[in-house]
């Protein structure tokens, strides 16, 4: 079959791969002048099935209240009118009892855990160089409550297989040296030995080159206008006027695979979460981390990735806006250095830091959405929110599943469109 796939992002490009895999004709229509050149280009760079944590939680609803009105809150909800957020909203609040949570870490920790286990296989064929890190991931905390509420959906996630271990101050300095200046600060942390980092968007580009060799059709600065179908997808539609044809289409354009899918009359529940990242040379070396790190209350993440230290975080709903405005990306980064102070200094008033900002593709449930559309011949694979790195193999690979007609190593129910 031929197939096309409309989005150049991580989640693109491993799609793309594994249909390659099967032996079909792919053909990947993006509309940058490069792959990974949007929500992919600069995000935390974690692997990490072990943050497989949904947003929705017995306390969200509260906590984001009284985020409203705390200004350096990690969350920020801009006051608009939008009836599809509205509708996002309720859903979401319908996934905040403990019986939803519980049902969606799985079914997070479960795809993440099968997508790093298709990274892992890769990596033993293809040896992509990536930056990859195999030296685990730390949460760390400062505050004692909240470290304490982190227990429990810590020995949920270390029950479902990804060891998330509960480890001291003076332990979380032994495992990433970099944090002795603040060790005062810290009241322990999580560790998970088996998480991993690297550069989303250096992998997506050499893999799209990978799969170029095998055979991808690869469309760039291309854009696309809609889909030709009668009762099936029969080909999708350039601005330019022209049309490919296709037997079936994948949509992985992330955020805005919303308002395509609106113009085909379906109805999916993602909504655009801003993220910010900054990035800072990795000097000197001795104060750049080796072990990826999450602050949890901060609600941030940062990897070694080189030559260079990626911080990202916050999140804000504030429709389909990349701009990079001066409170935010600066709060992130003033945050971020204070937890490794050694990078500061070499930092300076921010002459070096690299600031972005991303649209992440977020589900009520924290679930990404795979699988079939109501509109025949037309698939989907997006939804993945912050873990969009960690789920694409394994997202690519159930995908791929569903177009080849094999049977998906997950049972699929849990990531259909129609469970919302």
């Amino acid at each position: 079959m031929h197939i096309v796939i409309l989005g150049g992002g991580i989640i693109g490009i491993t799609t793309a791969w594994e249909l390659l895999a099967d032996d079909h004709t792919v053909t990947l229509v993006e509309r940058r002048p490069a792959v990974a050149a949007e929500t992919s280009h600069a995000n935390g760079g974690q692997i990490s099935p072990s943050h497989a944590d949904p947003w929705a939680t017995p306390d969200a609803i509260w906590r984001g209240i009284r985020w409203m009105f705390t200004p350096n809150a990690p969350l920020r909800l801009m006051p608009r009118f939008d009836t599809a957020l509205f509708g996002w909203l309720g859903r979401f609040a319908a996934n905040c009892d403990r019986r939803r949570h519980a049902i969606n870490t799985e079914r997070m920790a479960r795809l993440a855990l099968y997508s790093r286990d298709r990274l892992q296989q890769f990596n033993d064929r293809e040896k992509l160089a990536y930056n990859r890190r195999c030296d685990g991931l730390l949460h760390v905390f400062r505050d004692r409550r909240a470290l304490h509420m982190a227990r429990a959906q810590a020995e949920r996630i270390t029950e479902l297989g990804i060891p998330r271990l509960p480890v001291s101050p003076s332990a979380c300095v032994a495992i990433e040296p970099a944090l002795k200046a603040v060790a005062g600060e810290l009241c322990g942390g999580y560790h998970a030995p088996e998480d991993e980092s690297g550069d989303a968007r250096l992998f997506a580009r050499r893999l799209a080159r990978l799969a170029q060799k095998k055979g991808l059709i690869l469309r760039l600065g291309e854009h696309v206008n809609g889909v030709v179908r009668d009762a099936r997808v029969r080909a999708i539609r350039l601005a330019n006027g022209g049309e490919i044809e296709a037997d079936a289409v994948v949509c992985a354009l992330g955020a805005y695979a919303t308002p395509f899918m609106r113009d085909l009359g379906v109805v999916l529940p993602v909504q655009p979460a801003k993220g910010y990242s900054i990035t800072v040379p990795a000097q000197p070396a001795r104060a750049a981390p080796k072990v990826a790190l999450i602050d949890d209350e901060r609600k941030l993440v940062v990897s070694r990735l080189g030559g260079k230290v990626r911080i990202a975080g916050t999140a804000e709903f504030s429709g389909f806006n990349t701009s990079v405005p001066g409170p935010r990306p600066r709060l992130l980064a003033r945050q971020g250095l204070a937890l490794l102070p050694g990078l500061e200094h070499h930092a300076g008033k921010g002459t070096d830091l690299r600031f972005w900002a991303g649209l992440r593709p977020q589900t009520p449930d924290g679930v990404p959405v795979i699988g079939t559309t109501p509109v025949n011949g037309l698939y989907i694979n997006t939804g993945h929110g912050t873990l969009g790195w960690t789920m694409a193999m394994g997202s690519a690979r159930l995908l791929a599943d569903l177009v080849s007609g094999h049977a998906p190593a997950l049972p699929m129910n849990g990531y259909a469109l129609n469970r919302f």
